[in-house]
C-alpha cells in the first residue's frame, strides 16, 4: 500500500507573513483610492449667461446732477468749435472748469437716441458675424457741450466685452449731434441692450 504523502501544516511563521501581506495590500488600496478621490477637482457648475431682453430702443436717460451746482466733472473741458469759456463763467467756475452746468430735455434726447439707434446697432451686428454668442449690456456716462457735441464719453459698465464693437459704438456716439442742452453743458447716462435677434 502506497505511502500518502502529506504536506506539513504551515508554521506560524508563514501565517505572520500572509497576513502582513494581505494587510499592506489593504493599506496600499485605501491610499490609492484617497490620493484618487482628494485630487478630483469638482467640475466647476456651467456659467450663466446674462438675462437680457432683444435688442429693442434704448431705455430712458439717467440725467447725472453734478456735485455742485456749476462745477463740471474734472474731464469737462470743452470740445473743438464750441463756445470757449467767457471771463465771467471762468471767474465763477474756476479756470478751465468748462461752463456752468444746464439742462437738457430728457424725451428729446431719447426720441434723437431713438432715431440714430440703427447706427449703434452696425456696430453690434457686425461684431456678432465674428462672435454669434455675442450680448450683453452696455451703460455709457456721456457728457454734452452747450452746442449738443459729446465732450467726453465713458463706460459705467458693460458685459458685452468685445472692444471692438465698443470703440464702433463710442466712435459712433461720438460723432453725433444732440439737441442743445440748456444754459450749459449736461452730464447723462445711457445704456443699451444687445441681444441677437431670434
Amino acid at each position: 500500500m502506497a505511502e500518502r504523502q502529506t504536506t506539513p501544516p504551515a508554521g506560524p511563521g508563514v501565517n505572520r507573513i500572509v497576513l502582513i501581506l494581505f494587510g499592506l495590500g489593504i493599506a496600499i488600496l485605501a491610499i490609492g483610492v484617497y490620493v484618487l478621490y482628494s485630487k478630483r477637482v469638482p467640475e466647476p457648475p456651467p456659467p450663466e449667461r446674462p438675462v437680457v431682453e432683444p435688442l429693442a430702443a434704448p431705455p430712458p436717460l439717467v440725467m447725472l446732477p453734478s456735485e455742485k451746482p456749476g462745477t463740471p466733472e474734472p474731464d469737462a473741458a470743452p470740445a473743438p468749435g464750441d463756445d470757449a469759456v467767457g471771463p465771467e463763467t471762468a471767474k465763477r467756475g474756476g479756470a478751465g472748469s468748462g461752463g456752468k452746468q444746464g439742462t437738457i430735455d430728457a424725451a428729446e434726447t431719447n426720441k434723437f437716441i431713438n432715431a440714430h439707434f440703427s447706427q449703434v446697432r452696425s456696430c453690434y451686428e457686425r461684431r456678432l458675424k465674428n462672435n454669434p454668442l455675442l450680448e450683453g449690456n452696455l451703460d455709457l456716462k456721456i457728457r454734452l457741450t452747450p452746442k449738443g457735441r459729446v465732450g467726453s464719453i465713458a463706460v459705467n459698465s458693460d458685459t458685452v466685452r468685445d472692444g471692438e464693437m465698443l470703440d464702433c459704438v463710442m466712435r459712433t456716439i461720438r460723432g453725433w449731434q444732440f439737441p442743445a442742452p440748456v444754459d450749459g453743458w449736461v452730464l447723462f447716462d445711457k445704456s443699451f441692450k444687445f441681444q441677437k435677434k431670434n
